[in-house]
């Protein structure tokens, strides 16, 4: 079973490369999504690993990222690093993470 995540915060297409193009430097990349309950958490840690055009505008990507588990698993303490997608507008700088992985 998928799990999605609202993003409702994130960089700017230039800082969305950035974090591709500075990888070996571990480059981070803060987003902020909408929890379960409707909180607003921001997701620390975020290391991208792929960025692909979602449409020809320049400002819709489907992306990889790292991330560790108890960031996108609400009440989980495991650190281990985990690959999620997501679909991101850097215009709007909303967008929706999808993981499927097991608890």
């Amino acid at each position: 079973m998928n799990t999605t995540l609202e993003i409702t915060g994130g960089p700017s297409r230039e800082e969305l490369f950035d974090g591709l193009r500075l990888l070996s430097e571990k480059r981070q990349i803060p987003f902020t999504f909408k929890a379960t309950k409707g909180t607003e958490l921001i997701m620390p840690l975020v290391t991208m690993q792929s960025i692909a055009a979602e449409d020809g505008s320049g400002h819709s990507w489907n992306i990889t990222f790292l991330v560790k588990k108890c960031f996108v698993v609400i009440g989980s303490k495991d650190e281990s690093l985990v690959t999620v997608k997501a679909y991101y507008s850097s215009m709007r700088r909303k967008g929706t993470v999808t993981y499927q992985f097991g608890e």
